[in-house]
């Protein structure tokens, strides 16, 4: 922590960055070899949310991710291997042409009669509040506030430069 302190998060992270990348890609290796690659479960883009029994599986290494892996790299697992995957809120932050070459990824390693979910936020049930249900756009359960309706659609839809299409 000192270090950080003296030198900077920025600083920091740069160096120690590659060390840490190479433990989480040394660890991602190992758990895919141990793999059964026989009707998996998948979870893409956990982040910090970790499903029991399920493959979880983001790009930022933590705790709760068992296989560090870029989506643009294709999917980690055998043809036809996996039953179930499931992805929220992730494809919106793919640039197009990427998450349709993720889509086809999806089609060859789900096994015959296997379930993909993938869920995005519900850009219709902004707009049809836009015109029917203002107050649903100032409810308090939104952190961040909006001066106006359309702010609060323009921030789902951007949400900070993240999300890539809706």
């Amino acid at each position: 922590m000192m270090g950080v302190h003296l030198i900077g998060r920025d600083a920091a992270n740069h160096l120690a960055g590659p060390v840490y990348d190479y433990f989480a890609r040394r660890r991602s290796k190992q758990y895919l070899a141990s793999l059964r690659q026989v009707d998996l479960p998948v979870h893409l883009g956990c982040g910090y949310r970790h499903l029991d029994g399920w493959v979880n599986l983001d790009m930022i290494r933590n705790p709760s991710v068992d296989v560090v892996w870029n989506l643009r790299r294709g999917l980690p697992f055998e043809d036809g291997s996996c039953a179930f995957i499931f992805s929220e809120h992730i494809v919106e932050h793919v640039a197009k042409p990427d998450a349709m070459a993720l889509c086809s990824e999806l089609l060859r390693v789900l096994k015959p009669g296997g379930v993909v979910r993938l869920s995005t936020p519900d850009a219709g049930r902004y707009l049809q509040a836009y015109v029917h249900n203002r107050d649903f756009l100032r409810h308090p359960a939104f952190q961040r506030l909006a001066k106006t309706p359309m702010d609060r659609i323009n921030m789902m839809m951007r949400q900070d430069g993240q999300h890539l299409w809706v």
